[in-house]
């Protein structure tokens, strides 16, 4: 009779175990679960910038600078998982965030380096915003060109975003004169004519500037002759127009 009631107690004893078993596996499931979910980014929660544009001035950007300022106040620190390439391009960067909830993060976002260049065109208004594009529009140029500036390499401060930048200007002349000529081309038979006789006026950046005839003038005898002209400034731009000049009596 005391055995049949020990029955009851220990197979009240087997089933308190087993409970206990299982309580225990499914805490470990949930903390493998929690750890691994770390990494995945809640749903609408955008920690990063998709990308970021720096001038090269030998300084990367601060890892701070990549994060979205809606998740500003969710992180509280964040560093580069590797160091950027110190290269000219545009680059994938991997950086660790710790959360403030005590998790850590591993995102990327797209890093773009650029050398502090812009290039302008002599004769033509300086425009920065033009220069550097329509995302610079609060940039200004510090530095004052001089009022004949030749073919070259020009060192400038630019102020973008509070900070000054070192800029190389590369100054180019790429027109060719714009030339008008007397009208009409009208000459007598047996006159000499030259380059000169062409040309009623220029404009060019440069002093200098060569006309060259495809062909000598011909006036020994009266018609309508086809004839063309080249236009060259010293800065090795030319042009060339197609004329035709008559001849009479």
């Amino acid at each position: 009779m005391d055995q049949n009631e020990k029955k009851p107690v220990s197979f009240a004893g087997g089933a308190f175990s087993v409970l206990l078993a299982v309580l225990v596996l499914c805490g470990i499931c949930l903390l493998i679960a929690s750890f691994a979910g770390n990494d995945k980014q809640p749903t609408g929660t955008v920690y990063l910038r998709e990308s970021l544009h720096v001038w090269n001035t030998g300084v990367f950007p601060k890892p701070e600078e990549f994060l979205a300022d809606s998740a500003d106040y969710m992180v509280s620190s964040v560093r580069y998982q590797r160091a950027p390439k110190d290269q000219d391009g545009t680059q994938t960067v991997a950086l660790e965030m710790q959360l403030e909830d005590g998790t850590t993060r591993i995102e990327t976002s797209e890093l773009t380096i650029e050398s502090p260049e812009m290039t302008w065109e002599i004769g033509t208004e300086v425009d920065i915003h033009e220069m550097l594009g329509e995302a610079y529009a609060d940039a200004e140029l510090l530095d004052t060109l001089p009022p004949r500036v030749l073919p070259g390499d020009y060192f400038v401060n630019v102020k973008i975003g509070g900070e000054v930048i070192p800029f190389i200007l590369h100054a180019q002349d790429t027109t060719p004169p714009a030339v008008k000529f007397v009208d009409p081309l009208v000459f007598h038979v047996g006159d000499m004519v030259l380059e000169k006789h062409f040309v009623d006026s220029w404009e060019d950046i440069c002093n200098e500037v060569t006309f060259v005839l495809s062909a000598d003038v011909n006036t020994a005898e009266p018609g309508v002759y086809p004839i063309s002209m080249t236009a060259t400034d010293e800065n090795g731009n030319g042009i060339t127009y197609d004329l035709t000049y008559t001849v009479i009596e």
